[in-house]
């Protein structure tokens, strides 16, 4: 698919918008909703000024078949039942999220601000776990989501960091600051999937690093690697020798 232009405004909103979904998702209450309301209305102006949609390939075609399929077949099936009308909030996410879709398919949004997103979301989740064990005296952080949600999310994000270990050194002189973030952020990110207590989350780990091996490892890259998982090993070593240690009564 090849990128086209767009109008300034929606370009704007597709930025801010991408940066709040993933910076506010942790530290502010329903925090990816206001990165999706910025997203929507960028793309519903986007698509009031009828872009050509022809560069779209197959795959972004089948995306948006499954989206509305989503949200109409479930939406007819409760109607026909008579179901809980609530249910159909469900299904309208996967309509109003069709043209955000569609606009960032066509909308060039720069890679740093998701990785910059994605730092500041997860570093922000950090404080308000610690907050809520420590001081509120909860038996574990569910953040502003769900117990299980915060903790699967945070695993997500920090999972997301370790991935930008490997774009940060394309950065020429930020490089360095790049990797210091994203290594802030995936200590970050370790407190908090401890502090939710989410044992589904510590069970996807082993396949998930696997994975990563068998994608990114080469000889080349190895000390790195090393380093990676040492800073992760010493850091979940300490919360789980530390007194009243939560990982310790999960485990």
């Amino acid at each position: 698919m090849t990128a086209s232009c767009s109008p300034a405004f929606a370009n704007r909103m597709a930025v801010l918008g991408v940066f709040v979904l993933f910076a506010a998702m942790f530290a502010v209450p329903s925090g990816y909703s206001y990165g999706g309301i910025f997203l929507l209305l960028g793309a519903l102006v986007f698509l009031a000024q009828r872009p050509d949609l022809s560069s779209l390939d197959n795959e972004d075609r089948i995306m948006v078949a499954v989206l509305l399929a989503y949200a109409v077949v479930p939406s007819l099936m409760t109607w026909l039942l008579g179901n809980n009308p609530t249910d159909y909030d469900q299904y309208s996410r996967a309509l109003l999220a069709t043209p955000i879709f569609l606009m960032l398919c066509l909308v060039r949004v720069p890679l740093r601000v998701l990785w910059l997103g994605t730092i500041v979301g997860i570093t922000l989740s950090a404080p308000l776990a610690w907050w809520q064990v420590r001081i509120d005296d909860w038996a574990r952080a569910p953040g502003f989501l769900n117990i299980i949600h915060f903790s699967n999310l945070s695993l997500v994000f920090t999972l997301f960091c370790v991935a930008g270990l490997f774009w940060a050194p394309t950065q020429g002189r930020l490089a360095k600051r790049w990797c210091a973030a994203f290594l802030l952020a995936i200590a970050c990110g370790l407190y908090s999937v401890i502090m939710g207590g989410s044992r589904g989350s510590w069970v996807a780990l082993p396949p998930v690093i696997l994975l990563f091996l068998i994608a990114f490892l080469t000889p080349r890259n190895a000390r790195y690697f090393a380093l990676v998982f040492l800073a992760g090993a010493i850091l979940i070593a300490g919360l789980f020798i530390m007194p009243n240690s939560p990982l310790k009564a999960r485990y």
